[in-house]
């Protein structure tokens, strides 16, 4: 598991190490979560990586940009672990499918 404790220096770990998918919050420092998601869509070899957000914006239209930018999963803040988890764990299974339809050599989740 990789972390990352701003967005660009998220994006920089993406450029260097291969991952599974990713974990990311809107509210960040230097990149928000939301440029860091256009950013991964239009890189050719990143554009289908499976992302969830978690974050404590709640406003329809950051939602409605989110879905547009392809997130799998939304998950607001506070998080409350009956319906944390099975969200997540929809989101892994999709994960390990998404990983074995690709054949790829994929090992890390970056959360940041």
């Amino acid at each position: 598991m990789l972390y990352a404790e701003n967005g660009l220096q998220g994006l920089k770990t993406l450029e260097k190490e291969p991952i599974d998918c990713m974990f990311l919050d809107i509210s960040m420092p230097v990149m928000n979560g939301i440029e860091v998601l256009e950013a991964i869509r239009h890189d050719e070899k990143l554009k289908d990586l499976p992302t969830m957000m978690i974050s404590g914006v709640a406003s329809k239209e950051v939602i409605m940009q989110l879905v547009e930018l392809k997130v799998f999963d939304y998950i607001l803040k506070p998080l409350l672990k009956q319906e944390t988890v099975p969200r997540i764990q929809n989101f892994m299974e999709y994960v390990e499918k998404h990983k074995n339809r690709k054949k790829s050599a994929l090992s890390s989740t970056i959360i940041f």
